[in-house]
């Protein structure tokens, strides 16, 4: 899982003055002092409401998105996405990335597991075999797979996931995501329609 994602890593500190080169990310908090915390804002202005906080120590935060000047980075908190400053984060050292992919209507997640892969939806929830799929030929610069399969033996089926860098809504909340996905399921070499869906590397 670690050489999975260890691609993701690339960016020495995104409190710089170049807009963050490939999302997502994943982040922590710096140069907040005890005791006090960072706002999360609607809108990335200064003067908007503000919708949470993070702590001075908080980690793994996922960076989705940043407005033209780079100055504000897109987090989701709760059920929708906010703002913050990007001078009080940093490239996190101390998270590791979790690739899952999922959907809605129906609901559906696929997600890379320290042994494998794992398939969930309302009815079921299973463990499988990963299979990582790196196409077309120029590997993607942050390691991230193209797609990756889960083999799921006894059942006869093989999920795909096909992953695209792009703003995703899951179509439920106001969250906004980096990645988008394309599921398919093939069982005993019969392949259903293919779902929509979005990834997301927050722990």
């Amino acid at each position: 899982m670690r050489l999975l994602l260890a691609g993701l890593l690339i960016m020495t500190s995104i409190a710089r003055a170049e807009p963050v080169p490939q999302l997502p990310v994943l982040v922590d908090i710096y140069g907040v002092s005890e005791g006090s915390y960072l706002n999360i804002r609607s809108e990335p202005r200064l003067d908007a409401p503000v919708i949470g906080t993070f702590q001075p120590d908080d980690t793994g935060i996922e960076i989705v998105g940043w407005e033209p000047t780079a100055r504000w980075l897109q987090v989701n908190v709760g059920e929708r996405s906010g703002w913050v400053w990007r001078n009080y984060v940093g490239l996190s050292e101390t998270t590791e990335p979790r690739l899952r992919c999922f959907g809605t209507e129906p609901f559906w997640s696929q997600t890379v597991t320290e042994d494998g892969v794992r398939w969930s939806t309302p009815a079921e929830t299973a463990d499988g075999r990963l299979i990582i799929a790196n196409y077309p030929t120029e590997p993607d610069p942050r390691g991230l797979p193209r797609a990756f399969y889960g083999e799921y033996l006894g059942s006869g089926r093989v999920i795909r996931v096909l992953i695209q860098h792009g703003q995703c809504s899951d179509g439920m909340s106001d969250q906004s995501f980096a990645l988008s996905a394309t599921m398919t399921v093939t069982q005993y070499g019969q392949q259903g329609a293919p779902q929509s869906g979005c990834c997301s590397i927050a722990p």
